[in-house]
């Protein structure tokens, strides 16, 4: 860390050993890096127009948070500023763990009147399907959505040539421990079965529902002709009044109510003009709780609900099978998720503490805090063969000062 951000960051060129620069127990270390900055040379900043306080323009603001970015041309004229359009953002977990964090996130937020668009103040770990639809104030879905993606670099591989022999030394370590663990199974009485090949699973929709059973259920995905708004699926419904009409403000009510439901959207309480807003094209299902059913979603249900089920809000919904008119779907990626680190607890009774203990790097810990007199304590379980080991902490202040040391010590060997 220290070596990085003060010498590594600053240079164009490899750094070879970057710690032995800041050794003190080498005695040319410092020469050496007198010679190493002007071989290297020091270069990120033009230090006389930064004493005349010039600075360079940023080309990129400072990000604070996940970004959603892009623009939004119109379809047939990509020259032509399509003016303020609306934009509706729903992002949804790649690998969602349960019902409730597979519920998308939905935004909406205008353009500006060159149709960019800027989401920001998105946090969330591993990759997002998003849906992005674009629609104009007059219904207009003629658009074509070009997000900002970022390109990752493409990875390269050298030749692993030199490392046979170690890599060859730990395979058949593995190999040796994978046997040992195997034997121990099965003495356990434990039954080694055949390979088993999943060829397909049965999708399952993880939309949330609060409810059993709804009192109507619209499939409007089987419907041949839609209708021109989403509130016309309701139509004819027993016990269901739809005012209004054509392409003005529309109303529901359900009976015994003089004021309208709620309105859910694949899960989630939304406003009413977000639900018009929609395609009818865009509707799997509509469900209606009438009288107390609703009442699961608290007191905002006394007038009953009106649940609407989009096609894209299924996560099996196979994206790849339509062409929509103004809207498109992304991966965005988000932070990565923090691995653990393996460490055993031979301090807790586990069979498996009777296999061989081959580690090399015994413990690894990130976040280690001291007290006000700089003191810590860590304490871990070293392996069966370790028995000299070196302890490197490195790391930052709350103030952003850097520090590294090390400390060899001996450690006894299991007997």
């Amino acid at each position: 860390i220290y070596a990085h951000s003060v010498l590594g960051s600053e240079l164009k060129g490899h750094l070879e050993q970057p710690a032995y620069y800041f050794d003190e127990q080498q005695p040319l270390a410092t020469k050496h890096l007198d010679v190493l900055l002007m071989s290297q040379g020091w270069r990120r900043f033009d230090w006389t127009k930064l004493l005349q306080d010039e600075y360079p323009a940023y080309q990129y603001p400072f990000e604070q948070s996940i970004l959603l970015t892009g623009r939004v041309e119109k379809e047939l004229n990509k020259k032509k500023a399509p003016g303020i359009v609306t934009m509706t953002v729903s992002l949804r977990p790649l690998h969602p763990v349960d019902s409730v964090k597979a519920t998308p996130q939905l935004y909406q937020l205008p353009t500006s009147e060159d149709g960019h668009f800027l989401l920001n103040e998105l946090y969330f770990q591993d990759t997002m399907n998003v849906f992005i639809q674009a629609r104009s104030a007059k219904g207009a879905t003629d658009f074509k959505i070009l997000p900002d993606m970022f390109n990752q670099p493409t990875a390269h591989f050298a030749s692993l040539e030199a490392s046979q022999a170690p890599a060859a030394a730990y395979v058949k370590k593995m190999s040796e421990w994978a046997a040992l663990d195997k034997s121990i199974q099965m003495a356990k009485g434990n039954i080694l079965l055949q390979e088993v090949v999943v060829k397909s699973a049965k999708p399952i929709d993880t939309r949330t529902r609060l409810y059993s059973t709804p009192d109507v259920v619209i499939n409007a995905a089987a419907m041949v002709s839609k209708p021109m708004n989403v509130f016309q699926f309701l139509y004819g419904v027993a016990g269901v009044n739809v005012q209004g009409g054509g392409g003005g403000q529309m109303s529901i009510f359900i009976r015994g109510s003089n004021a309208e439901p709620i309105y859910v959207l694949d899960g989630i309480v939304v406003d009413k003009s977000m639900v018009q807003a929609l395609s009818a094209n865009d509707i799997e299902s509509v469900e209606v709780l009438k009288d107390g059913k609703a009442a699961v979603y608290g007191a905002r249900g006394s007038n009953g609900a009106v649940i609407f089920f989009t096609k894209r809000g299924n996560p099996n919904y196979d994206y790849s099978q339509e062409i929509a008119s103004g809207a498109t779907t992304i991966k965005l990626a988000g932070y990565s998720k923090a691995r653990a680190f393996y460490s055993p607890r031979y301090d807790v009774p586990d069979e498996r503490h009777n296999l061989p203990d081959f580690r090399s790097t015994v413990h690894w810990q990130p976040n280690v805090r001291t007290n006000a007199q700089g003191m810590a304590e860590i304490t871990f379980f070293t392996s069966d063969e370790t028995t000299r080991m070196i302890a490197t902490c490195e790391g930052t202040s709350g103030k952003g000062l850097l520090g590294v040391g090390s400390h060899a010590f001996e450690a006894g060997k299991k007997k």
